[in-house]
């Protein structure tokens, strides 16, 4: 049986194979599509304005559905055909990142960026300080797990680190607090500014960090017993 296939420009396509959705990029299997959790129907996408991203409606929507005991379910091949919607909306409109879930997103973006996709490469560090700006912690965080912010030029990186020192400035959960905290430190240490790294390790050590934390200190002892200072 010929496998479905969705061409959505000259980088990516969908695979609908074995009863799951792939995602090729020239011509490679990239990544496999998780369960659609939202879609944004092209023809009404200005009536969903008051949705800030897709990450946060899915914790919205999460949230409902488990709180009324509602199972969330299509079959394969639909969810196939909604993945093929989303991308083909989240490329028609310049690859605004809001737009789909940022665990795949800035990873398609990133990947498009490094194949040579010049619209890919012009929105690249802009849509990582909008996100970084809109102040929602589970992306930025998601944007630190998969190293976005290597490449950012130096103007960049800072305007970001910036974004969320002010972002600390606000009324966070302490969780929240700590996961910001964990990052400028990371990534501070990682382009050897040590000046601010040591500003916010001067904060970070106030407070008793949760185990899952543990991490941050073991990388800053590679860091600095690697003779980078």
């Amino acid at each position: 049986m010929t496998a479905k296939t969705f061409k959505l420009n000259e980088y990516l396509e969908l695979r609908f194979e074995n009863d799951e959705t792939v995602i090729y990029l020239q011509g490679k299997p990239f990544i496999q599509c998780m369960r659609l959790v939202f879609q944004i129907p092209k023809e009404r996408l200005d009536g969903y304005h008051y949705i800030n991203s897709i990450d946060e409606a899915a914790e919205v929507k999460r949230a409902v559905l488990e709180d009324e005991g509602h199972v969330y379910q299509l079959n394969p091949e639909e969810e196939f055909w909604g993945h093929c919607s989303n991308l083909q909306v989240w490329i028609e409109h310049g690859y605004d990142t809001r737009l789909l879930h940022s665990n795949l997103s800035f990873p398609l973006l990133t990947h498009l960026m490094l194949a040579g996709d010049k619209k890919a490469r012009r929105v690249f560090s802009e849509e990582i300080a909008k996100r970084c700006d809109d102040g929602y912690v589970p992306v930025i965080l998601s944007l630190f797990e998969s190293e976005s912010f290597n490449y950012l030029s130096e103007e960049q990186f800072g305007y970001v680190m910036n974004s969320l020192k002010t972002l600390l400035r606000k009324d966070l959960e302490l969780e929240k607090k700590f996961t910001l905290l964990c990052i400028l430190f990371v990534e501070y240490l990682k382009h050897e500014d040590f000046t601010n790294s040591n500003e916010v390790y001067e904060r970070l050590k106030s407070y008793y960090l949760p185990q899952r934390f543990s991490w941050v200190w073991s990388f800053a002892g590679g860091v600095y017993l690697g003779g980078s200072m």
